[in-house]
């Protein structure tokens, strides 16, 4: 169905647009040139996925951080909290979303573009089911 080729050609062309963003590593590489295709899917699956979960694991944690910022401002009212305070606060927040943002579009991208590949690579390893019937003398 797909040759080895043009998957090959797809993560050059790949490498090249993105730049630095799809670096990958020298294992990476290795499983390319070795044309272990799915190989190189479920490992690039699974780094994404614990990328995700730590880019989100800090974005809750400038969110929470943010929060008791502006709670301790609005709920103590304290004399020692400033406008710098609120502007910290606001900014911790909406650093907590961006990252949100940012990591999930990450994510999404690379679990799409590998579930396809390795949903390709299962096609063609599945046997073409055979469509002419045989046909039976009576």
């Amino acid at each position: 169905m797909i040759t080895k080729e043009k998957i090959k050609e797809y993560f050059e062309q790949e490498i090249e647009n993105q730049g630095k963003l799809m670096e990958l590593l020298y294992r990476d590489k290795k499983l390319l040139n070795e044309e272990r295709f799915g190989d190189f899917a479920t490992e690039l699956l699974q780094r994404a996925k614990k990328a995700y979960l730590g880019s989100m694991a800090f974005g809750m944690m400038f969110f929470m951080l943010g929060s008791m910022y502006l709670i301790n401002l609005y709920l103590f009212n304290t004399s020692s909290f400033g406008s710098f305070d609120v502007h910290l606060g606001y900014a911790y927040i909406l650093l907590s979303f961006t990252g949100a943002i940012f990591s999930t579009k990450e994510y999404y991208g690379i679990r799409g573009s590998m579930t396809l590949l390795l949903n390709l690579l299962e096609a063609d390893k599945e046997a073409e089911p055979d469509i002419t019937p045989e046909l039976e003398t009576a």
